[in-house]
């Protein structure tokens, strides 16, 4: 890893790091009648977490996914053809009878 990758490294680290730790905010303040040891045990393993990130960035293998390719270049565009109607394309109702009016 050369010195001009640690940068962006700890800087998208430090964003993936707030995930974990705005958790933990949040249940300390939802369990603040909890005892202090919970509390505790809350921040410490969130901040194990975020201590971890560059790390595990670094060891874990990278996986990219590819965009897929847009759907012109699958298949061709279908060529419509104009074909005049031998028959009405609108349906027609005829009333027979007394009520024809």
């Amino acid at each position: 890893m050369s010195g001009s990758n640690v940068v962006p490294l700890l800087i998208a680290c430090g964003f993936r790091a707030s995930f974990p730790l705005g958790i933990a905010w949040l249940v300390t303040r939802l369990l603040s009648r909890s005892s202090a040891a919970t509390r505790h045990f809350m921040w410490a393993c969130a901040i194990s977490i975020a201590a971890l990130l560059p790390l595990m960035t670094v060891a874990m293998p990278h996986w990219s996914a590819r965009t897929p390719a847009p759907l012109t270049r699958l298949a061709p565009p279908a060529q419509i053809e104009a074909v005049p109607a031998t028959r009405s394309s609108v349906a027609t109702t005829e009333l027979k009878g007394p009520d024809a009016t």
